[in-house]
């Protein structure tokens, strides 16, 4: 297929003369959560390191960070770390970021 090396949303390796390249990333619809009330309950329940932790750790293409609901859960975060900076950042030292 007509992928180029190094192209956003894609990673490609290359074998001699057989590039493969797989999609990484991007908005599957099949697994983007709309924002509902409950989830925004949900979001707004967790504590600035709860959801650190889940930026953090989540798999890449976690449902939780697509579309609208993914949308608010940055907003949300960035609510948090304006209200309380010193709070935000040792909530960041407590998570870490393990043996990445």
């Amino acid at each position: 297929m007509g992928s180029e090396p190094g192209e956003v949303g894609r990673v490609c390796r290359s074998n001699g003369s057989v590039q493969r390249c797989s999609r990484v990333g991007g908005t599957n619809p099949a697994t983007i959560m709309n924002l509902t009330p409950d989830k925004k309950v949900h979001i707004n329940g967790l504590s600035v390191e709860a959801l650190l932790r889940h930026v953090r750790y989540a798999p890449a293409g976690d449902p939780w960070f697509q579309g609208e609901t993914g949308n608010y859960w940055f907003q949300r975060l960035r609510e948090m770390r304006v209200q309380d900076e010193a709070a935000y950042v040792r909530a960041s030292k407590q998570t870490g970021w393990g043996d990445l």
